[in-house]
């Protein structure tokens, strides 16, 4: 890497996507500190995102109108978003019948969640990508609104809105974030641009990163139904038993004279979304964070990632409220003939901030004080390193918000999870004692229960060799089976979510791949030491034995991908090896009816779990319909104007195939989940 690049990556040289950047400035730093090849590419590459951001903000009317006000504006944006994602709703809809009208057999939940359909300008996306592509075109238009702090005051007047300029507006919002996240991927991810003309085409250059990054989103999405699913019984059970939880439902949303009431019901009772949201925080919810979920966070102004939990589910189960009406409207009430500064408002329903706060405070059994801090964390105000995904209010006066139904109907609460951490600096790294301790225990346990592996055994507490003449290493996680020592570096890391965290979880995994080696070498070379240390650890193995070096890491992205031929699992990919067994089980989403079960058995003596755990762990079965579903994707890049550079982003996808998971049945008239 070159010196230009580096000065980049600290901001000591201001990049494209950044408001000092000057090209007088760019050409000139790269004059005195560009030193190899890898930096005149990144030099050329910030030229052509610059031009392009340029390009993007040269053609931006609606927001730039001074006549039209920033409520308006605002209100405007909502609505177009609002109104888009329920078009989007209906195409899934009509894709995921046809789908299931023509198939013969029963059809995966990821077989449905691929489908594509057709947007504006003719290329077709998976709905959840359009869902996305929603909430990533508003960002930006509202935050240049919102970062100048305008008065909220007065009513929108919408009789003046054109909103074909809001929708091409949002379009362009979107092309500015992609770009910038393409400046990005150029910057931290080595993606490489070939010059074709006036036609760029972006190509990686780390593939099994990228096949590790995209197999692992797939099967965080497949684990999160399989547990939304069991989940889900379970909560229906506790409600049947008149289980008195925590945190309280939304019911209804009533207006008495200009306030609105939001009530709460305290009873309990069955709610598809309550349901899915409790079992999805508990998943987003890992062991190791137990005690970090509810420290107050100065960075969060006191608050704990666990209230942030609750008011969400608060939050979100009244959004579905207000959503649902919309939808009623959208299906029932006609739009040919009335005009659209009538009906396109009508998506962007208004909450009072007094109401909501209200709700949380009674639903949460949170202070008032706590409440209205809650509220305000979930704003969109356009500060940095805020995002619509984890502030999903956009304002809408001095004491209203709207809700952006693409970011609330459908969360990921453990990207969530991982982005409000990173929103209060919270380093995880301070957790590392806490998940090397849940491996330890969890390794202990399965070994305890085994019938196979009863002579295999771990260390109970992080282990330290030092052979005479070396220095001291300390090894998280240890534990033997046979004559095999398994040795794991342990990371406890937020999953990545951008370009940046990509590249510092690579950079992580790499670094604990290169520990995991050096410790293993420690140990293979001072094999009578070690063999000693064992015998004080109450455990026997002879100068034979042979070292198998681990990472294990707190996110699914990376597992499955070795480094340098050092395995890189997560605890599940672990804690099934233990078992001995996979089981894959297909479900009947309509009525949870057991389709199809099929078991694994890895290994029947402890002799073929020592000589197959090598391979096991390496190039685990589990994820082989991931790896297998990885597939190139071009993905195009639009013109902003007749004078602007267009091309393709070349990257690749996963559609897992093969395996038995969620499916539903030839016929079936419900309609599959959208990808979480």
């Amino acid at each position: 890497m070159g010196t230009f690049t580096n000065r980049v990556r600290e901001e000591k040289t201001s990049g494209p996507n950044l408001r000092s950047f000057s090209l007088q400035k760019w050409e000139q730093d790269f004059a005195e500190h560009g030193s190899d090849e890898e930096d005149r590419e990144l030099f050329l590459a910030g030229q052509l995102i610059q031009s392009k951001l340029d390009a993007v903000r040269g053609v931006l009317k609606f927001s730039s109108d001074e006549a039209i006000s920033a409520t308006t504006k605002l209100r405007s944006f909502a609505s177009m978003v609002n109104y888009n994602f329920m078009v989007t709703l209906d195409k899934t809809d009509r894709a995921h019948k046809a789908k299931l009208a023509e198939a013969t057999e029963p059809v995966t939940a990821e077989e449905a969640a691929a489908v594509k359909i057709e947007a504006a300008g003719g290329h077709e996306w998976s709905p959840q990508e359009i869902i996305e592509s929603l909430v990533d075109g508003i960002e930006i238009p509202a935050r240049l609104l919102l970062m100048k702090n305008p008065d909220l005051a007065g009513n929108p007047r919408m009789q003046g809105v054109n909103w074909h300029e809001v929708a091409k507006e949002l379009s362009l919002g979107l092309m500015y974030r992609f770009t910038e996240d393409l400046w990005d991927e150029t910057l931290w991810n080595g993606y490489r641009v070939v010059d074709g003309g006036r036609t760029k085409i972006f190509v990686p250059t780390d593939l099994d990163y990228i096949s590790g990054f995209r197999a692992g989103i797939e099967r965080r999405h497949s684990l999160t139904r399989s547990f939304a699913l069991v989940g889900a019984q379970a909560h229906r059970d506790l409600v049947k038993l008149g289980f008195p939880f925590r945190l309280h439902d939304i019911n209804a949303i009533e207006r008495r004279g200009k306030r609105q009431v939001i009530k709460v019901e305290r009873s309990p009772k069955e709610s598809s979304l309550m349901r899915d949201i409790m079992s999805l925080r508990a998943m987003a919810s890992e062991p190791y964070y137990d005690d970090l979920l509810n420290e107050p966070q100065p960075g969060l102004a006191g608050l704990t990632i666990s209230s942030l939990l609750d008011a969400w589910t608060v939050l979100s189960r009244t959004s579905q409220i207000l959503e649902d009406g919309v939808k009623q409207r959208h299906k029932n009430e006609p739009r040919d003939g009335r005009p659209a500064h009538v009906w396109f408002p009508e998506y962007a329903p208004v909450l009072q901030t007094g109401a909501l706060e209200a709700a949380i405070s009674a639903a949460a059994g949170v202070s008032a004080h706590m409440s209205r801090q809650l509220v305000d964390f979930f704003i969109f105000r356009g500060n940095k390193g805020q995002e619509v995904w984890s502030q999903p209010l956009l304002p809408a006066g001095p004491s209203t918000v709207m809700p952006l139904f693409a970011a609330t109907n459908s969360p990921n609460l453990r990207r969530l999870v991982d982005v409000w951490m990173r929103q209060a600096k919270i380093d995880l790294g301070r957790r590392g004692p806490a998940f090397e301790n849940y491996l330890r225990d969890l390794v202990i346990e399965a070994l305890s229960e085994s019938t196979v592996l009863r002579g295999a055994r771990c260390v109970d507490r992080p282990f330290t060799f030092k052979p005479q003449g070396g220095q001291g290493e300390e090894i998280d996680l240890l534990f033997v089976i046979g004559n095999t020592v398994f040795i794991a570096e342990a990371k406890c890391i937020v999953e990545p979510t951008d370009a940046r965290s990509m590249a510092f979880h690579k950079k992580t995994v790499h670094g604990a791949a290169s520990q995991a080696a050096r410790k293993a070498q420690a140990i293979s070379e001072s094999r009578a030491e070690f063999v000693l240390a064992m015998a004080n650890a109450q455990i026997h193995v002879t100068e034979d034995f042979k070292v198998v070096p681990l990472v294990v890491v707190s996110t699914t992205t990376h597992v499955g991908v070795p480094v340098n031929d050092i395995p890189v699992i997560d605890s599940l990919i672990l804690n099934r090896f233990l078992i001995g067994e996979l089981e894959d089980v297909a479900v009947n989403l309509g009525d949870l009816s057991v389709h199809k079960r099929v078991k694994t058995v890895l290994y029947t003596t402890a002799q073929e779990a020592e000589d197959r755990a090598s391979r096991y762990f390496s190039s685990p079965p589990q994820l082989d319909r991931f790896f297998k579903g990885i597939r190139e994707r071009s993905v195009p890049i639009f013109a902003a104007t007749d004078d602007d550079w267009d091309g393709r982003l070349v990257t690749l996808e996963c559609v897992p195939a093969g395996g038995l998971p969620l499916t539903f049945d030839v016929g079936d008239e419900r309609s599959p989940p959208l990808v979480q």
